[in-house]
């Protein structure tokens, strides 16, 4: 056996087995098109950036509601009666579902596949809210539709090791 032979370094073992880890092939096939799936996709960022904006808007929500309940008694602009418990699960709620999205956008960017198959169901309920609400649901329903669709994308499964199906030919 030669020397050369016995100093010869073995690729990392999260290295992609295309490339071996040289960065010089991992940048050839960045330039032919190939991605490799140990690089994130562009699409993580902008679904976990829309759940950041999602627990922003819960947070907000949140905190006007229990302000709201911290008057008991006062009218609050609706034309029906509603208790002042009401208010105060529906803060906490609001709250718990900030959290959420707090903790699904974390969770995309470490490629948790738990946070994607969770943003999935959340959007697909906010799909489902916002048809019954529209017109006033329409912001809701692209920014829920865009995310569901850029979460089941091709590259988006590849970096979260989601096989894809293949056809019975």
């Amino acid at each position: 056996m030669s020397p050369k032979s016995r100093t010869r370094k073995r690729p990392k073992a999260d290295a992609h087995p295309r490339t071996s880890g040289n960065p010089a092939n991992r940048a050839q096939e960045v330039a032919h098109g190939r991605r490799s799936r140990y690089s994130r996709p562009m699409m993580i960022p902008i679904v976990a950036g829309v759940a950041l904006l999602g627990a922003v808007y819960q947070a907000v929500f949140a905190i006007r509601v229990l302000v709201v309940a911290a008057k008991p008694g006062t009218v609050h602009g609706l034309t029906w009666d509603v208790s002042d418990a009401t208010w105060v699960v529906t803060g906490i709620l609001a709250g718990v579902l900030a959290v959420a999205y707090l903790w699904v956008a974390r969770g995309l960017m470490a490629r948790d596949r738990r946070a994607r198959s969770t943003m999935l169901a959340l959007t697909g309920i906010n799909i489902a809210f916002g048809i019954f609400e529209l017109p006033y649901g329409a912001f809701a329903l692209i920014l829920s539709a865009a995310s569901f669709f850029l979460l089941i994308s091709f590259p988006v499964k590849d970096w979260f090791g989601i096989a894809r199906r293949r056809s019975a030919a």
